[in-house]
């Protein structure tokens, strides 16, 4: 993970410079409930539970959850379609 970032993220704001986004390095993990745990990291989750190929995610309080979903649904779309690119599932849902 080091060497993507580089020496004070140098590696990452190049990028984001070439590309003009945003990047966001999250760290692959077989387990998909490991995974999701790496792609919301800022958010404490309680609970991610992978029931059905449905992962379903648990959060403490309000402001958690309100977190997690984004505004018009922003950030658990972009989780849904993250998760989806590399695990077979039908959905991400906070619960």
């Amino acid at each position: 993970m080091g060497k993507a970032i580089g020496k004070q993220g140098s590696n990452v704001k190049r990028i984001e410079n070439m590309m003009k986004k945003k990047i966001r390095l999250v760290e692959f993990n077989d387990n998909i409930v490991q995974f999701v745990q790496n792609l919301i990291y800022p958010i404490k989750a309680r609970e991610i539970k992978e029931e059905n190929a449905v992962v379903n995610i648990y959060c403490d309080d309000v402001k958690s959850k309100g977190m997690l979903i984004g505004r018009d649904r922003h950030n658990i779309k972009f989780i849904n379609d993250v998760v989806k690119r590399h695990f077979e599932i039908e959905e991400v849902r906070a619960a």
